[in-house]
């Protein structure tokens, strides 16, 4: 009986050490203390840690989709709202850069980053009445307004908008 329970115990250790292993090996495993699980998505995190302030001068468009995915299954009926209003920057170094609002069912990995190049700030279309208003005011009133993104190494990523 002692024999079974140190062979059971041993072989426990030696998959614990192979799954560790093998969790160093695969990109796509996130291993957490003694958790390992598989990515669900394709990180992408910048080389050195990164943060810039841009100054916005307008709101140079908004454009409302809405989408979902019509295979015959009980998703069809699961319909998505996404709001983006695209910015225009007082400097032309910034690039392109948009708000975007997205309904509460719609899947969004990132707060913030740069997919396709476009700086993206990411909120629930909850707020987008808000800072609608809050935007226009402040641009209205001349008052400055500024967007900062902070990007980590380790995945944290922040956007905030400054009034």
């Amino acid at each position: 009986m002692k024999k079974l329970i140190c062979s059971a115990g041993i072989l426990f250790a030696l998959v614990i050490g192979v799954q560790a292993q093998s969790s160093e090996k695969d990109p796509n495993v996130i291993s957490s203390g003694d958790k390992v699980s598989k990515r669900i998505f394709q990180t992408e995190n910048p080389a050195s840690d990164r943060n810039e302030s841009w100054e916005v001068r307008a709101v140079s468009g908004v454009s409302f989709a809405a989408s979902n995915t019509a295979d015959g299954s009980t998703n069809s009926y699961k319909h998505f709202l996404r709001i983006t209003m695209t910015l225009q920057m007082a400097d032309p170094k910034a690039g392109n850069c948009q708000l975007v609002f997205y309904s509460p069912n719609d899947p969004s990995p990132y707060a913030a980053g740069r997919p396709e190049g476009i700086l993206s700030i990411y909120y629930p279309v909850s707020v987008y009445s808000d800072i609608k208003e809050k935007l226009e005011q402040s641009l209205q009133a001349r008052r400055k307004v500024t967007v900062k993104i902070t990007e980590k190494t380790n995945g944290f990523r922040e956007g905030v908008l400054i009034f």
